[in-house]
């Protein structure tokens, strides 16, 4: 049995342990999928790729969409990028290559994830700008501060732990796990669980707020440390192509 499977076991005989706890526990606990030696991205041999893996085109098209930011926001310097879940680092790479002239100077690039295999090909990826100060790797858990600039991912949303829910016609029900089998849980029994932990609260954010109603709700995007700037943020569609989505924050 390895650490995995006992943490696991041990939740378990706990009580029930809500879907989205346990899918973090299987994405980032440290021998969980995305802790893994190896990264899961590319062609041959890998378990999926992304249009990073097909060229250059998406950063040539953030850098464009992000000078016209920086310009809005009176050209500040330095103007920051800070990409959650940044995986290789390739997107910063492109960012950095197609960013020129006086936006170019003034962006810095903040990468974050704490995958090991992605921080290491993030370090070659973006060893030309490392030493210069305009790319930094910052930790999961590492403080920033207040900057101007864009928080932008690229799938990342579906990379994070997600809570089932159900509408029985009465209440909202959650998925879990009790007695190793799937069941449809009340959710105010989502609230506290043995030990004073609370549901969802290991691993990588998460979510598991119950729905407003039963027409459900969405929560609200972090945008970390950000004061005025933009957030982009790329994933699929609600049709299941891909789509993107930006929402503007007010200027100070």
């Amino acid at each position: 049995m390895n650490g995995l499977q006992a943490t696991l076991q041990a939740r378990l005989a706990e009580g029930p342990l809500p879907a989205a706890e346990a899918m973090a526990l299987a994405l980032y606990h440290p021998e969980g999928y995305y802790r893994r030696a190896e990264g899961p991205w590319g062609f041959q041999g890998a378990d999926y790729y992304t249009a990073l893996d097909l060229g250059p085109l998406l950063g040539e098209a953030l850098a464009a969409r992000l000078e016209q930011a920086w310009e809005r926001l009176g050209r500040p310097d330095p103007f920051v990028v800070l990409e959650p879940g940044a995986g290789r680092g390739w997107l910063g790479r492109d960012l950095l290559q197609a960013a020129a002239g006086g936006f170019g100077r003034a962006l810095r690039y903040l990468h974050r994830d704490d995958n090991p295999a992605a921080a290491a090909a993030a370090r070659e990826a973006l060893a030309p700008w490392l030493g210069s100060g305009q790319a930094a790797l910052v930790g999961q858990d590492q403080s920033l501060e207040p900057f101007q600039g864009a928080v932008v991912s690229n799938e990342l949303f579906d990379a994070l732990p997600a809570q089932p829910w159900r509408w029985d016609g009465e209440r909202w029900r959650y998925e879990a796990l009790e007695g190793g089998q799937p069941v449809w849980l009340p959710g105010h029994r989502l609230v506290h669980r043995p030990g004073g932990g609370r549901a969802g609260a290991r691993g990588r954010g998460a979510l598991v707020r119950r729905p407003a109603g039963p027409g459900g709700g969405a929560g609200r995007e972090p945008a970390g440390r950000l004061v005025p700037g933009h957030r982009l943020r790329r994933d699929r569609g609600p049709a299941g192509g891909q789509g993107g989505r930006s929402a503007a924050l007010p200027r100070a």
